[in-house]
């Protein structure tokens, strides 16, 4: 018999959304890192990703990661997909173990 192991995925709406570095933010108390991407270390991108929210409204979709406290997603900052935007512009890579699909 095999186990059927079901997504624990969780909608947050941010508001307001907290920084914490390049590719990490505090949504309704929990600590989400965007998937997909390695962020540079230092403030300047916690700060890029601090204008990127801005006062929009945010939405993360996440789940929580293998064996860490924090849970993996994708949230978006007005409708932009906040991992892609760091790419973009230059603030994080995408991560070599799965492609960052934008757009």
């Amino acid at each position: 018999m095999g186990v059927l192991i079901l997504s624990a995925a969780v909608v947050l709406a941010c508001q307001p959304v907290e920084i914490v570095s390049g590719d990490t933010l505090r949504c309704e108390g929990r600590t989400v890192q965007l998937a997909d991407i390695n962020a540079e270390p230092g403030s300047e991108a916690a700060a890029a990703l601090v204008r990127l929210t801005g006062k929009l409204p945010t939405v993360c979709r996440a789940e929580p990661g293998s064996g860490r406290p924090e849970l993996l997603g994708r949230c978006w900052a007005g409708g932009r997909d906040l991992g892609c935007a760091m790419v973009e512009a230059g603030w994080a890579t995408a991560a070599p173990r799965r492609p960052l699909m934008c757009r």
